[in-house]
């Protein structure tokens, strides 16, 4: 576990400008929440989601400067540090594992090989 029970966020300045915006058009969120990805098992799909949500759901909250980072309990388990950053209008996710079992997904949707994967179809 985390010993300080936060998780280390890094972000870009243009993908911290990127998430202002948002925040500011979306007013109804006040929060960029990181989750676990459970949608797909995939060794290339993203280990941790980034999205806007309410602060009231999560378990931590995390402020850089103006943006409230939210994520619950069970995420720093698993999650040592976050980086964000923005490639073709979209937020990226690198992530520093503490648990081997969470960065280590099968590649049982693409049917090949872990070090062969190029991502599920």
């Amino acid at each position: 576990m985390n010993n300080n029970s936060k998780i280390k966020i890094r972000i870009s300045n243009n993908a911290y400008e990127f998430v202002l915006n948002l925040l500011k058009f979306h007013t109804e969120y006040d929060c960029v929440s990181l989750e676990e990805n459970l949608s797909s098992k995939c060794c290339k799909s993203p280990k941790v989601q980034i999205g806007l949500n309410n602060a009231e759901n999560f378990d931590i909250l995390n402020k850089i400067e103006d943006i409230t980072f939210c994520y619950n309990l069970s995420l720093c388990n698993n999650v040592k540090d976050v980086t964000i950053v923005l490639k073709d209008s979209t937020l990226h996710a690198k992530v520093s594992t503490i648990n081997d079992n969470f960065k280590s997904h099968s590649c049982a949707g693409c049917g090949k090989s872990k070090g062969n994967c190029s991502g599920c179809k």
